[in-house]
């Protein structure tokens, strides 16, 4: 039998009522600590204390509801209780329920983690106790409970500097730039005054692409990451090496955390379907369960092999890919999400490759190739990269031409926009948009009567801290709307209500980008003023070309701007006519130089972008 990693378990009896939502009758349950590697068991007060083991050897197939059942008795809607122990990392815990089914209280695993809660209040000193009630409050997006668990853990136990690193996404998530810029400032001051292996530990990888610091600062950040990780593999078991047989075509692998509805998969999918099957055999090697998605059954059409990964140890996942003589093993997660990154570590392919889910090197020695592009990896950091840099022409990013997209078109109202006026729009998730970034916009805002900005709520917590903000530049909070989730194809469709897409700077849309025609901006250096116009960044920016730079380079294959130049624009005037909009914009670096954009709806706008990117580039400005 597998030994349960964590061994936790709560400290005292928590109860929990609802009713259930198939049968209407009331539910009374109670969590009770457990002994080590008894693991989580329901037991079924009313039907003489009945014991069903949440193992996979229980799960019987019902529709629409997860259920478990050994025996004559059997527990339904087992799926939010379960969350909630994965959320909070209890390994032990009895479950003593009266009735066959689980309370439904609000649809969600919330109310039972609120219940475990109180098991944590109970061993306030307990620091793993608090990451995992701030890991499943963060994973509720209930952001700033999430941060206070964390910050108490990291007071707790100052000598485990990772515990910081938690701290940062939440805030980035709710838009408080004001303890994010804290958080910055302190640790570039560490920087300079701790050793490398200590300082990095406060600052995920992932989340250092996200904050406005030197690219030496992200390199290192990676690769003690990687050293640390390589440290882990170290330690396990060595893999068992067989001779390899030359076959008539590449074995390649790619492995995934993100096989499912997620942007990775949404932007490769064409990617995997295109290869050439009379020289490559491809597999996949997933990560992630079955989501149900069309997505997912796509992709397992697309590959040759489908490998379901979800339970392999790092270990036994090299293994099986050393077994199976991959060729390239290709990385599409990198150090996000559910990272395989100590499968690479143990080396199970003769070569390997970062590409796709992680914009930007990795800094491992594990990692032999990067797939990028002159954003991804700019010609002055290829000296610092760890990794053989193979530049694509134009964006390094795949991208489906194959993403259904809905026939209608809602209406504004539907839309929550009002029935006139500019729409602005940035669908990207919230913690990618800065104070500076902000600022311009609510500047553009004010330079357009009539116009509201379109964003997308990734988090309940950051609308309120946004709404502020404009309001704290004079912008009425009511110019600002959000739109909530949808499914994909009724995204795609009511971003044609969109006039103009606002990118964001230090971690741009990605993915988001190619789902319309954009244009991106974001503030220079002098956009904190509050007497300068508003100032859209223009459209090349040496070495700090954002991923909206590849994609409209790509878009003849040819440089965005050539030397080392800075251009910034100025927007000094903008006019509506019915269906047809007008932006004049001013060449900071050229004063009295200008150019209009014509932009029809949905169409025009990318022509406008090729016309004053072929200009730039011929020296007219």
């Amino acid at each position: 039998m597998l030994a349960l990693r964590n061994q936790r378990t709560i400290s005292q009896p928590v109860s929990v009522f609802g009713f259930g939502f198939w049968s209407g009758r009331d539910v009374h349950l109670e969590f009770r600590p457990a002994t080590p590697d008894s693991g989580i068991t329901f037991v079924r007060t009313d039907a003489g204390e009945a014991r069903i083991k949440a193992v996979v050897a229980n799960r019987i197939e019902t529709p629409r509801r997860t259920t478990l059942s050994y025996g004559r008795a059997s527990v339904e809607m087992v799926e939010h209780v379960m969350a909630a122990f994965a959320g909070m990392q209890i390994d032990n815990c009895e479950v003593w329920v009266d009735e066959a089914e689980m309370p439904g209280c609000d649809g969600s695993s919330m109310p039972f983690v609120e219940a475990l809660r109180q098991a944590v209040e109970a061993r306030p000193r307990e620091v793993d106790y608090r990451v995992a009630l701030g890991s499943a409050l963060a994973r509720g997006k209930q952001m700033s409970d999430a941060v206070a668990q964390f910050v108490a853990a990291a007071q707790m136990a100052p000598e485990q500097p990772e515990l910081e690193a938690r701290v940062l996404k939440p805030l980035l998530d709710i838009c408080d730039w004001d303890r994010v810029e804290a958080s910055l400032a302190r640790l570039e001051r560490l920087a300079h005054s701790e050793p490398a292996e200590l300082w990095t530990r406060r600052v995920h990888p992932w989340v250092a692409l996200a904050l406005p610091m030197s690219a030496a600062m992200r390199h290192e950040i990676s690769r003690q990451h990687a050293l640390r990780i390589a440290a882990r593999a170290a330690a396990m078991p060595a893999l068992r090496r067989k001779p390899r047989e030359r076959g008539p075509r590449l074995r390649i692998g790619y492995v995934s955390a993100d096989l499912r509805s997620h942007p990775v998969a949404q932007l490769a999918a064409g990617l995997f379907e295109r290869h050439d099957r009379a020289r490559f055999e491809i597999t996949a090697y997933s990560l992630s369960g079955d989501d149900g998605s069309e997505h997912r059954k796509r992709l397992r059409a697309a590959f040759e092999h489908f490998v379901d990964a979800e339970d392999m140890p790092p270990a036994a996942l090299a293994q099986r890919i050393a077994d199976d003589g991959i060729d390239i093993a290709i990385d599409l997660t990198g150090y996000t999400g559910r990272a395989p990154t100590e499968v690479f570590a143990l080396r199970p392919a003769p070569l390997q490759v970062g590409y796709l889910g992680f914009p930007g090197p990795m800094q491992a020695h594990f990692i032999d190739y990067l797939i990028a592009d002159a954003v991804v990896a700019p010609a002055s950091e290829l000296d610092t990269i760890t990794e053989a840099v193979v530049h694509m022409p134009g964006s390094y990013q795949a991208n489906d031409d194959r993403q259904p997209t809905a026939q209608a078109t809602p209406t504004r109202a539907q839309a929550g926009l009002p029935d006139a006026g500019f729409v602005f729009c940035c669908f990207n998730q919230n913690y990618k948009i800065e104070r500076s970034v902000f600022g311009a916009w609510m500047r553009m805002l004010a330079a357009v009567p009539g116009s509201v900005l379109w964003l997308f709520q990734s988090n309940t917590e950051a609308e309120p801290n946004l709404r502020a903000a404009a309001a704290a530049q004079g912008i009425d909070p009511a110019r600002l709307v959000f739109a909530r989730w949808a499914r994909r194809p009724e995204h795609l469709a009511r971003q044609r209500l969109a006039d103009l897409f606002l990118d964001t700077h230090t971690c741009n849309a990605h993915g988001g980008v190619v789902e319309l025609p954009s244009v991106h901006g974001h503030a220079t250096g002098s956009a904190s003023s509050q007497d300068s116009p508003p100032t859209p960044r223009s459209f090349g920016l040496d070495n700090e070309m954002t991923l909206a730079d590849s994609w409209f380079a790509a878009l003849d294959q040819r440089p965005f701007i050539s030397g080392n130049l800075r251009w910034t624009t100025r927007v000094v005037g903008v006019h509506l006519d019915g269906h047809h909009t007008w932006i004049q914009l001013e060449f900071d670096e050229h004063p009295g130089s200008s150019f209009v954009l014509h932009l029809t709806p949905w169409a025009g706008l990318l022509d406008a972008v090729k016309i004053i990117r072929n200009q730039i580039v011929r020296g007219h400005f």
